[in-house]
């Protein structure tokens, strides 16, 4: 039966647009069976199939649904790792028989890795220090030692770097020592210092007889204050010595030292007590040198009358060396050992302690008879010029002679310390007797 173009029937419901009779179709209750006609599709052929698919693939253009694919066993990577960019840590590769590797750790919230400063610990990154071990990968804390600052080096080793406030290492078995930690720490203590007054105040000298004698015994200066040499002489100029090397305080690890003082009516006592890194006794006479002022020891500044300008008559600066030799610059050589005595006693390898007395006739230059009133004799309320330095030499690099290395005093004795008197510290005599015959 041909059929007109645009025109079909539906299964049991005809056309709307063809009504009954239409010519050339029967009508719907015609005969005792529906007809049905099928439409098909024009058909393609082949060839315009092939076109079209090359088309496609040239124009990158083709779009394709697949049906969802499940791995078999060995085959697929591991997923990326959680956190962070999942594109900088993306998932493993493919095996082609075993299963693929996973993706790495992503992101900086799990990473491994701390700055070169800090070490992990617990899970967390810290910076390193002795309670972590300095950058140890077990974190176990750098071992401790009596009375002794342990630090970290930068190699990230633990390292005992110094001592408390008035103690030293005077066995030398703890500063500087890397790794684990052993010894028996700063075992010296000098003792609870007092901050020593600097001009115009005064010092405040006790009357207490001291015994100095080859014992080194100290018990006797119980009770007489301790004050700490603190003061450097940057702009110093001393014409009779070798220039110092190191401006500004030396550290504690190098030059620590104390001072003591204490009067009777014989003599004025000093005591130096300190730690040096390197003793030296050994000073020469060459040059500006003279024995016990170019070796490690006490340099006392005494102006017997308070009348400061320049050196000279009953001011006198006293060199007293470790060698227990002295030197005396201006009023005149000290003539025996009677008027300056000094006694050292060394201990461990970097600590030593110089007791010397300074006769009151030689510090008044009284000893020829002269008179010297409200000075001489020695009586409680009399005031003195006075200042004292800590002396630090050692060998020469060249290892020919020796080297200033520092100095530390009480008071900053001027621009001119080997010849003026005038910025000298003053000390006052205080207790005992009213007076007495030196």
């Amino acid at each position: 039966m041909p059929i007109m173009p645009g025109r079909f029937f539906v299964r049991g419901r005809p056309n709307p647009r063809m009504g009954p009779g239409a010519p050339g179709l029967p009508h719907p209750r015609a005969g005792s069976a529906d007809r049905r006609v099928r439409l098909r599709p024009p058909r393609r052929s082949s060839l315009g199939r092939v076109w079209a698919l090359a088309a496609c693939l040239l124009l990158g253009a083709c779009f394709f649904k697949l049906e969802d694919v499940l791995p078999a066993d060995g085959i697929g990577g591991g997923a990326a790792g959680d956190g962070g960019d999942t594109s900088a840590n993306a998932g493993g590769t493919s095996g082609l028989q075993t299963g693929g590797s996973g993706g790495g750790a992503a992101g900086d919230s799990n990473s491994d890795t701390c700055a070169g400063d800090e070490v992990r610990c617990g899970g967390t990154c810290q910076k390193k220090s002795p309670q972590n071990g300095c950058g140890n990968p077990s974190c176990t804390p750098c071992g401790t030692l009596p009375h002794t600052t342990i630090g970290c080096n930068s190699e990230g080793q633990c390292v005992a770097t110094g001592c408390d406030s008035s103690y030293a290492d005077c066995d030398g078995d703890a500063l500087g020592d890397v790794g684990d930690i052993a010894g028996n720490g700063c075992e010296y203590y000098f003792g609870q210092p007092s901050t020593a007054p600097q001009p115009p105040a005064v010092l405040d000298v006790p009357f207490k007889p001291i015994v100095v004698d080859e014992t080194g015994d100290i018990s006797d200066w119980s009770g007489v204050p301790l004050y700490p040499f603190a003061v450097v002489c940057d702009n110093c100029k001393d014409d009779s010595l070798p220039p110092v090397l190191e401006s500004g305080t030396p550290p504690r690890t190098d030059l620590d030292a104390y001072f003591r003082v204490a009067w009777d009516q014989t003599y004025l006592y000093v005591l130096l007590d300190g730690y040096d890194n390197s003793l030296f006794s050994q000073g020469s006479t060459d040059g500006n040198c003279a024995g016990a002022a170019c070796e490690d020891g006490l340099l006392v500044y005494l102006d017997g009358r308070d009348a400061g300008g320049t050196i000279g008559n009953a001011k006198s600066r006293v060199f007293v060396g470790l060698s227990e030799r002295f030197h005396a610059q201006g009023g005149g050589a000290p003539p025996g050992s009677e008027d300056v005595t000094g006694i050292a006693k060394l201990i461990g390898n970097s600590c030593y302690r110089l007791e010397t007395r300074f006769r009151w006739s030689y510090i008044t230059a009284t000893n020829g008879g002269d008179t010297a009133e409200g000075h001489f004799p020695p009586k409680a309320g009399q005031q003195y010029g006075f200042d004292v330095a800590a002396e630090d030499w050692d060998p020469s690099l060249s290892g020919v002679g020796e080297e200033h290395q520092s100095q530390l005093f009480w008071v900053d004795p001027g621009k001119n310390p080997s010849f003026d008197f005038s910025h000298l510290g003053k000390m006052i005599l205080s207790g005992g007797p009213d007076g007495g015959t030196p």
